[in-house]
């Protein structure tokens, strides 16, 4: 039988146009359908069916409608993909159409984010005499069937799997509030995101309980690194970029002036790697010294990200912490250092816990690097800030600030791919104390090695 698709009436086989109102028929051809490995996000909001029994119905779409606006903003800023909304749910998947080695990662990310923005929403909500809203989460990875023209047009039924039933019944399981992971997400993210585990669950459909774990946050020190392995082989023909590195730390510290190093090259080639390799070598050093990183992410970056992360590390804010809790903890930093508020404000509008309106940037700049120095007054401080070819032009700018105006033993260490030049052709040269350094991972003594001093 052919269905119109205006009217719904069905039609015998065969016919050209709709036996009821005349519209022409298609016949329906086979569709492309893959498998891919995916995770999928089911988020619900709790009592909105009884919130639409009491209240009046554009409030109910104001309130639903902004919230899920706004969600479907975090997801797409993840690069995740909004399969559909059902009445008070909405599914995303993350790795489809395109894959990405950290899709669960994102996903997580993004169910974090969600739930800080309901947050933040239903404080303007209470604001305006309207009702709040509650959000379960659940997630899950694995492989799934997907309808591969539905991916890039109507997505309803797009997407079939264990691990959709399986975010299904997570997000079912979950307390207003809370994000539970199936094991596949927590096993490829547990490096990365730090969890609380729960009792195996009993879920509709599953002849086992399924083990789970609770999101709490982000972990500090690794947003958006790559989970080392347990076994690492003994890093081979990068003992000169290795040498570049550990002989910069020790000008820093003995010169007490700072420097900017750039290691540059493709994706794959082991900048990572040759940090990690730093870190170990300062480490067990007698010396004390600050270590502090951030990443930029190919997705969902605010302005500064990667500084306001290593910043974050320093004030032990967390990801969870609410607005207030990391106001407070910004300006302890501070009075810590500086023993007053003065640069306060620019230090909670870095960590997301202020507005920096109306302020400039020069004033932000200023505050921020005098933060820095107060720091490296202390102990040496290494900065690390890795693939900033993915950085906005405001930490871009903030990066030479520091480089031709800091004082102190600094070293900032930023890694990145070739496409840096793209955005900064000249990026490194004519800096007091700035080197850029790329190498192919098979090259031997071949390289380009940009410094001035």
């Amino acid at each position: 039988m052919l269905v119109c698709p205006t009217c719904g009436r069905e039609n015998p086989e065969g016919a050209k146009f709709c036996n009821s109102c005349g519209t022409a028929l298609t016949p329906a051809h086979a569709t492309r359908k893959e498998r891919k490995f995916a995770t999928a996000l089911f988020a619900d909001l709790v009592g909105s069916t009884a919130l639409a029994e009491r209240e009046d119905p554009e409030v109910v779409q104001s309130v639903v409608g902004r919230t899920f606006d706004r969600m479907a903003e975090e997801i797409g800023r993840h690069e995740g993909l909004l399969e559909k909304f059902m009445g008070d749910a909405v599914l995303a998947v993350f790795g489809v159409p395109r894959a990405h080695e950290d899709d669960a990662e994102r996903a997580v990310r993004a169910a974090l984010e969600m739930q800080a923005i309901l947050s933040e929403l239903n404080r303007g909500f209470a604001a305006e005499g309207k009702p709040t809203l509650g959000m379960r989460i659940g997630i899950e990875a694995g492989e799934v069937l997907v309808d591969v023209e539905r991916a890039s047009g109507p997505r309803d039924r797009m997407l079939t799997g264990d691990a959709v039933n399986t975010a299904a019944r997570l997000q079912t399981a979950a307390e207003p509030g809370h994000i539970v992971v199936g094991p596949t997400v927590y096993a490829s993210t547990k490096d990365v995101i730090e969890y609380a585990e729960l009792e195996p669950l009993a879920l509709k459909g599953k002849a086992e309980p399924v083990p789970a774990w609770r999101t709490l946050r982000i972990k500090a020190r690794t947003r958006g690194e790559r989970p080392r392995l347990g076994m690492e082989a003994r890093l081979v023909g990068r003992d000169e970029e290795l040498a570049v590195l550990t002989q910069t730390f020790h000008r820093v510290q003995t010169d007490s002036r700072p420097a900017l190093v750039t290691v540059i090259g493709p994706a794959g080639v082991g900048k990572s790697r040759l940090i990690a390799e730093l870190e170990r070598y300062v480490e067990p050093l007698p010396e004390i010294a600050y270590w502090r990183r951030g990443r930029c992410l190919a997705y969902g970056n605010t302005s500064y990200s990667a500084f306001a992360d290593a910043i974050k590390a320093q004030c032990e804010i967390f990801d969870d912490d609410s607005a207030e809790v990391a106001a407070g903890k910004a300006e302890a930093a501070a009075r810590e250092l500086f023993g007053d508020d003065s640069i306060a404000p620019q230090l909670r509008a870095l960590v997301g816990a202020g507005e920096a309106r109306d302020m400039s940037r020069e004033e932000l700049f200023e505050a921020w690097r005098r933060f820095l120095e107060r720091l490296a007054a202390r102990y040496p401080l290494v900065l690390v800030l890795e693939d900033i070819q993915w950085a906005d032009d405001g930490l871009l700018d903030f990066i030479d600030h520091v480089a031709d105006w800091a004082q102190g033993p600094i070293m900032v260490v930023a890694t990145a791919r070739a496409e840096l030049f793209e955005k900064r052709s000249t990026w490194g040269g004519g800096k007091r104390n700035g080197s850029s350094r790329t190498r192919p991972w098979w090259g031997a003594s071949s390289g380009l090695v940009r410094s001035s001093s």
